[in-house]
Formats: C-alpha cells, structure tokens, sequence
C-alpha cells in the first residue's frame, strides 16, 4: 500500500504584589528616541482620567511618608542631572507624591517563562528601566518582537494606553499573550532562556491616568496582529526552527518506534480545498500541538521512511512496538483513515513497510 503522502495528504494576573496599593498619575510624555499594544485585563482598576499640560510624562506615586521623602529625593536628583523642568506637584497631585520620568532610552525586557495558553502563547518578561528614575511605557502601539537564535517566534502589537507599565526603582513582571497568528514557534519547541525581546513604543499616549493598580502588579495583555508582508517568510522560518527542535525528541524518544501521523503537507499541494502556505501549514501544526501537546513536526527529507522529500509531517510522539498499537491511538482519538495513520520513525528503514493504514 502506498505511503505517498500526495495520495493521502493527512491532517489535519498574575500573583498581585502584597505591597500597599498605590495611586498612579501619568502625564503625556517626551520620548524623541522610542516610537512604536494589549487590552489590560477586564475590571482593570483606572479610576479618572483628566487633561494635563502638555510637557515632559511623569509618573507620580503616593506612597508611605518615609519612602517617599526617599524616592523623591532619588528622583528629584535624576531630573535635575537631566535638565527636565517638570513641575514639583501638579495639580490635584499629593504634595509629598514622588515624580517617575519618563525615560528615554528603552527598557530591558527579561524573558521569564515562555508558555502555551490554548491557542496561545503567553510571554512573561520582568522589565527594568534604563534610568534609575525609572520609565512610563504607555504607547498604544507598542511593538514586542521575540526572537531566538533561529528565527523570529513571536510579534505583535500591544495596547498600554489604558494600563500603562510603570517601573520605579526595580523591574516590574508582565505577561505579555500572543494569539493564533502572532507566533511562529510552539512554546514546547523552544527554551525561555534562549529568547531575547525587543521593545518599540509608538502610537498615542494618555495625558494622565490615575489607577490604584500598584506598579508592581503584572498583568496579562494580548497583542493584535501586525501586518507583516512577509508573514510566509516567518512561518517558513518557524517551521524549520521547529523540525529543528523536535528532531532531537524524536532521536531520543521515538526512532525505529511506530507513532501515529496525523498531517502531511508541503508548500503549494492543493488538497482540502485549498492551496497550502507555510503560514497555513505552520498555523495547522499549531492548532493540532494545541489539541495534542505531544505532537511533533518532522521534515520529511531528514528520514529514511518517507517517499518525499520535501513534506512537513505531523506526529503524535508517543512510541508505539508495532503499528497496530499506533492505529489505536488514531482511532480512539477520532481520527479517520485519511487522516491519521501508523508511521514508522528511522533514518535506515526504507521507505516499503514503514506506513500502516486504518481498515
């Protein structure tokens, strides 16, 4: 029986800090360098919103009378090092609040967990101001972009205009959420350590919001999609990234083994209706690992056992003995013959009696 897979394609918050709450005030900010976005969570605790003058952001804080005399004094010296004139309390601002400016240089962003979250993938970075006043980041299109030392796996735009990032003297922890479409690499295929992330602030900015939100509180905010024009370039990228990825799992765990195959597809094959991408083979890959964390993808031309070269193929890498074992899983996990079949994993079988089919 044949395994040409042309002839049978497959298939297819976070902790709040128990410090004091706190009261928040931001005025429109200066940021000549930083240009370039996520919903804040619903029931976000922004209490008023009024108009300043235009000048220099700040960010002021009400805090306990003895850390602010400290704050303020530290504050109070950087923005007289750096030449700003911004007024010592504004109105309707608390005369011992401490002043956070907004800082020029942008932040570092430290990955902390890179996760799945269903369809998505959350992003967790403790953020540090590269002024030891401290920095505002509030643009209502701030790009995020995620990289490995293998290609791009995530970007996307976020939306801090109504919950702004504000960083005093420490690093403050945000969880940033990439949906369907923002992400090229599965979270299970890549290591948080090996990640490093990139900020551009841009869009518009609030003239003052108030929030009893302590800074040091994260929060979960979701990108929307940039419109990238070379969005099958990316996903190309995140599928060899990720082959490259799996491959050593299934050298370790399943080679000369039997697991069930539930996609083959390659970029042009016209099946289901339609004419295959790399973005739309990689976002299919995504949702089947959504559906089975076990998943894995391969390349085709890497293994002895495929009759093609050339088609990203999707398994579940459970190892099976024998291939009737693997068909069970297809079955009991309701999948049909065309789309789910017992394929054995090697680099030295040939291809004749490597591929078992439903009956």
């Amino acid at each position: 029986m044949s395994d040409d897979p042309r002839a049978r394609p497959g298939a297819h918050r976070v902790d709040l800090s128990k410090a004091p709450r706190r009261k928040v005030e931001l005025r429109k900010a200066r940021r000549p360098t930083r240009q370039a976005a996520a919903a804040p969570p619903e029931g976000a605790p922004v209490t008023q919103v009024t108009a300043r003058p235009r000048g220099a952001r700040a960010v002021v804080i009400g805090v306990a009378a003895v850390v602010a005399v400290a704050l303020a004094l530290t504050v109070a010296a950087a923005v007289r090092d750096r030449g700003d004139n911004a007024p010592a309390a504004a109105p309707g601002v608390e005369a011992n609040s401490s002043v956070i400016m907004d800082c020029p240089a942008d932040p570092t962003l430290s990955v902390r967990e890179f996760r799945a979250a269903g369809d998505a993938v959350d992003l967790t970075v403790d953020i540090t101001a590269a002024c030891p006043s401290g920095d505002v980041l509030s643009g209502s299109a701030t790009r995020l972009t995620v990289v490995s030392t293998a290609a791009t796996v995530a970007t996307g735009e976020f939306d801090l205009s109504t919950a702004p990032v504000v960083i005093a003297t420490d690093s403050v922890r945000r969880v940033f959420r990439f949906p369907a479409g923002t992400f090229w690499t599965p979270a299970n295929a890549v290591s948080a350590g090996a990640l490093r992330v990139g900020i551009v602030e841009s869009g518009a900015r609030p003239d003052l919001v108030a929030t009893q939100a302590s800074p040091s509180t994260a929060q979960v905010s979701t990108a929307r999609p940039v419109i990238v024009g070379a969005a099958d370039r990316e996903a190309a990228a995140g599928l060899s990234a990720t082959a490259e990825s799996d491959r050593a799992v299934l050298q370790r765990d399943l080679l000369n083994r039997w697991v069930p195959q539930i996609s083959s597809k390659r970029l042009g094959l016209v099946a289901e209706g339609r004419t295959w991408t790399d973005s739309e083979i990689l976002r299919e890959h995504l949702d089947l690992r959504a559906r089975h964390p076990e998943a894995r993808l391969l390349w085709s031309g890497s293994w002895s056992t495929f009759s093609y070269p050339d088609f990203w193929i999707t398994v579940v890498g459970i190892a099976y003995t024998d291939p009737q074992a693997a068909l069970g899983w297809c079955a009991a996990h309701g999948f049909d013959g065309d789309h789910c079949y017992a394929k054995l994993v090697s680099t030295t079988h040939p291809v004749q009696g490597s591929t078992f089919y439903q009956k």
